[in-house]
C-alpha cells in the first residue's frame, strides 16, 4: 500500500520540460504541484479567476476543486483549482 498522500496511479507529464512526476494528493492543486518541482507557471489570483495560469491539456482529466469564475476553453484547465482525475499530459 503506498505512504499516506501518495497515489501511484496517476502520472502527471509536463511536454515542454519532458519531465513527468507521480502526483501527489497531498498537493493542494495543479499549480502547487508544478511549482513543487520547478515547473514555471504564470499564476495571478490563485483562486481560478484571472486565467493566468490557463494551461493546455493535452490528454487527460481534471476536476475542480473549487468552480473557477473562468472557463478556460475546451482543451484548458486552470491549474490553480484543479487536481488530476487520470494521468494527465500538460503543456509546461
Amino acid at each position: 500500500m503506498p505512504p499516506p498522500g501518495e497515489n501511484f496511479e496517476i502520472t502527471i507529464s509536463f511536454s515542454e520540460s519532458a519531465r513527468q512526476y507521480r502526483w501527489l494528493a497531498s498537493n493542494e492543486s495543479l499549480l502547487e504541484f508544478a511549482e513543487s518541482r520547478g515547473i514555471e507557471v504564470e499564476s495571478l489570483c490563485r483562486a481560478g479567476e484571472c486565467g493566468s495560469c490557463r494551461t493546455r491539456l493535452i490528454k487527460g482529466e481534471v476536476e475542480y476543486h473549487r468552480e473557477p469564475a473562468l472557463n478556460p476553453g475546451r482543451g484548458y484547465c486552470l491549474l490553480c483549482v484543479s487536481k488530476p482525475k487520470s494521468d494527465l499530459v500538460l503543456e509546461k
